[in-house]
């Protein structure tokens, strides 16, 4: 196989990677739609910090 054919089978690989990736993101999040639901809620009763990135 000579090396374009190969960087376009890769990228045909890179593009069904990406198709299945979106077919799962799509797809409804419960679990993660609970956990940001309680998130709002600590955040309104006054039970969280505010944090920049660099002190987590």
């Amino acid at each position: 196989m000579t090396q374009p054919e190969e960087i376009i089978l890769q990228w045909f690989g890179d593009i069904e990677n990406e198709l299945q990736w979106q077919k799962i993101l799509e797809q409804p999040q419960p679990k993660l739609e609970q956990l940001a639901l309680a998130a709002l809620q600590q955040s309104y009763q006054g039970k969280t910090l505010k944090k920049g990135f660099d002190e987590i």
